[in-house]
């Protein structure tokens, strides 16, 4: 049996290695904390919450933002797809009867691209481009308001007993190019039940 050494005692022992496991865990816990402070910015999407909007006048707003709330600026290119429904048989947009474009009050950088292709309906979603800026903390807002609207097409009139369709819109952010670049397509879709009202 190895002889104690003097000054030494078991108490001593064990308050050194309670003294010791902080240290150790504080060094392990350093660069955990230092990677969470570089959030990654992850563009997101939402919508405008309406209720029950006129099927010949149909205005909507979207606001795309840094979900993952890094604290940076962003700068670059995305597009952003705006569906009226979850199928052309529910809703579609009615060409003829819209006027889509960009409202004033939205952010500078957004333009109207076109609307998408048409099955044996029509189409159902209208295609946006955002080119700019999204400060940090803030949102590239695009209002399509008076003069600009969608016509909605529904089924035709007697389909829908209460004189509404219910369907479900959604937008969805994709093709996402900028700096810093890293957006991770986690939030970039909204889908929202929406009712619209026929109107003859």
């Amino acid at each position: 049996m190895e002889p104690a050494r003097p000054g030494v005692t078991r108490r001593t022992v064990l308050r050194t290695a309670a003294w010791s496991t902080p240290v150790i865990a504080a060094a392990v816990a350093a660069p955990l904390a230092s990677a969470s402070g570089e959030t990654a910015l992850d563009l997101g999407v939402s919508m405008d919450h309406i209720g029950y909007p006129w099927q010949k006048r149909h205005y909507f707003s979207l606001h795309v933002f840094d979900a993952a709330s890094s604290g940076q600026d962003w700068a670059g290119v995305f597009y952003l797809d705006y569906f009226v429904s979850a199928s052309e048989e529910e809703a579609h947009i009615s060409a003829g009867d819209s006027n889509l474009g960009v409202g004033a009050s939205s952010t500078p950088g957004w333009s109207y691209v076109g609307l998408g292709p048409a099955g044996t309906i029509g189409p159902i979603k209208a295609t946006f481009k955002f080119a700019g800026v999204i400060p940090a903390g803030s949102a590239a807002s695009l209002y399509v308001q008076a003069p600009y609207h969608v016509g909605i097409g529904v089924p035709a009139f007697g389909t829908a007993d209460d004189g509404s369709v219910s369907t479900m819109r959604s937008a969805r952010v994709y093709d996402v190019a900028g700096t810093p670049n890293t957006d991770t397509l986690a939030y970039n879709a909204e889908t929202q039940p929406i009712t619209y009202i026929v109107s003859n």
